[in-house]
């Protein structure tokens, strides 16, 4: 059996479902998958907003986002996924042209 799944699903599975699920990692690498974020041009509260990405890119707010969505953060200072290999230890492939 063989398939697909970003770590957040893993980690779904193992914390929210109590499923003993493990990822695998292939040596040849696995995809990057960003997360962008940004403020529209035309917003109509650009202060919120700012304050919004602000405290979504901080500390306080990677770790918020890893705990809810088991996204790996940027961040040095935020600690790596618990039982996931750290994101500095991930393979990417190379990209195609």
């Amino acid at each position: 059996m063989a398939g697909e799944f970003g770590t957040h699903i893993v980690q779904s599975y193992k914390n929210i479902k109590g499923t003993v699920i493990h990822g695998i990692y292939p040596e040849e690498g696995i995809p990057l998958i960003l997360n962008p974020i940004a403020i529209m041009n035309k917003t109509e509260h650009p202060l919120e907003a700012k304050r919004f990405v602000d405290f979504l890119l901080s500390k306080e707010g990677q770790e918020l986002v890893q705990r809810l969505s088991y996204k790996y953060s940027v961040r040095k200072d935020v600690s790596p996924i618990e039982g996931e290999l750290p994101l500095g230890k991930l393979k990417s492939p190379p990209s195609r042209k």
